[in-house]
């Protein structure tokens, strides 16, 4: 696969930092990960810092490669070994998972979320209506590898197949997405402390792994008890990804500015301004419709 080219509004000091690290990283042949497009993002990661960024991207690839992954186990990035619990019989990996991962029935339905349309730059629009999960039935219906091996299935899809065909699309690079993030029905079965250790690896494997994905992050409908929630995730995020995330107390106003016409028209129809209920817009919107 030819590389995409190197961002042309980068300047002449950072395209010679791209392909000096580019060069750094050709002892460890692995092309997804090392190509033009993928360094600009894991260097803006790191604010531009060389040896940060081939740090981290090192340590990603490692355990990419160092973990296999089962129909009942996932790589996760946490101090100690990661310890087979059973032998396979065909070991299965991150670089291979779009191939043959299948989404459990059980998150598929319970764990609401995914792509509807774009913004205005042509990024894809994720919608994340977590106030509607119910975290003490998924906990009993699932466990914590499945959740974990889903969400890198979902990283994994979103930077090799979403990304590619809104790039395509808009006819320009489009290398990031934005989130909303509606808290609407958020309650105390939110911070309950085995929901929000689950909650706290997905995002640490998220952040560790697939930098500078997202573009922005608007949470919408957040009662007073989400500043509690936030708290408890504010400190596993990196700097430029909380400055990447907006709490709204008007969402009207970022409508027009921000999203497409379908997806406004569709938002519009909410029976309040102030208000966004993402239910009307997929009452029973599951996960799988994102990889259709």
């Amino acid at each position: 696969m030819v590389d995409a080219p190197t961002d042309c509004t980068l300047s002449s000091e950072k395209k010679e930092m791209v392909d000096r690290l580019y060069v750094k990283l050709q002892d460890l042949n692995h092309d997804q990960s090392s190509s033009r497009p993928n360094l600009i993002r894991w260097l803006r990661s790191r604010n531009w810092n060389e040896a940060e960024a081939e740090k981290m991207l090192r340590a990603h690839i490692s355990w990419r490669r160092e973990h296999e992954i089962s129909d009942q186990q996932v790589p996760v990035l946490w101090t100690g070994p990661f310890r087979l619990r059973a032998p396979t019989e065909h070991p299965k990996s991150v670089d291979t998972i779009l191939s043959w991962y299948r989404m459990p029935e059980v998150i598929d339905k319970y764990f609401p979320g995914g792509i509807c349309g774009e913004d205005k730059e042509g990024r894809p629009l994720f919608i994340a209506p977590i106030g509607r999960v119910d975290p003490k039935s998924f906990l009993k219906a699932t466990n914590r590898l499945e959740f974990l091996q889903s969400r890198i299935f979902q990283m994994e899809h979103i930077l090799h197949v979403t990304l590619p065909e809104a790039t395509a699309r808009a006819g320009k690079e489009i290398d990031q997405l934005t989130v909303i993030m509606d808290m609407q029905g958020l309650g105390l079965k939110h911070l309950s402390p085995s929901w929000l250790s689950l909650v706290g690896e997905a995002v640490t494997v998220i952040e560790s792994n697939y930098p500078e994905v997202l573009g922005a992050c608007f949470v919408i409908n957040a009662p007073p008890l989400f500043s509690r929630l936030y708290s408890f995730v504010k400190p596993l995020l990196s700097k430029a990804t909380q400055e990447k995330v907006q709490i709204l107390l008007v969402t009207s106003l970022f409508l027009n500015s921000m999203l497409s016409t379908a997806v406004v028209l569709l938002m519009g129809m909410m029976n309040t301004p102030n208000r966004l209920s993402l239910n009307f817009i997929f009452p029973s919107f599951s996960s799988t419709q994102m990889y259709d």
